[in-house]
């Protein structure tokens, strides 16, 4: 899976790559034990524990993590974006994003937070 998962971010720009791999790795930190699956016609990521929390959406300039019951977070630093129905995002343009309150944001979607 990694193979095709390196190839896939691959396609992008390095930077949007190398911001996708490290963004991989913090959702993993703040949720032990998901599982990962790629879904190359998304072109996501998505992230589960018994189902599916969060996806991972490279675009040319950020990347988006996208939380799939997301409107049902306490977001109280206004990470997400979206109006959708449950949907809702956080755009992460540099390593700096990747900070607690985003953790705390994963915690809460996978079930492990608040």
């Amino acid at each position: 899976m990694s193979c095709e998962i390196d190839e896939f971010l691959g396609s992008y720009d390095p930077g949007i790559a190398q911001l996708s791999h490290q963004l991989r790795d913090f959702v993993k930190g703040a949720a032990p034990g998901c599982s990962e699956t790629l879904h190359t016609g998304w072109k996501v990521l998505s992230y589960g524990q018994r189902k599916k929390f969060c996806a991972i959406a490279p675009h040319a300039k950020w990347v988006n993590l996208q939380f799939h019951a997301g409107a049902a977070l306490t977001d109280d630093n206004n990470l997400l974006g979206g109006s959708g129905k449950s949907m809702r995002h956080a755009k992460v343009s540099t390593a700096s994003g990747l900070n607690v309150d985003l953790a705390d944001l994963i915690a809460q979607a996978s079930g492990r937070g608040r």
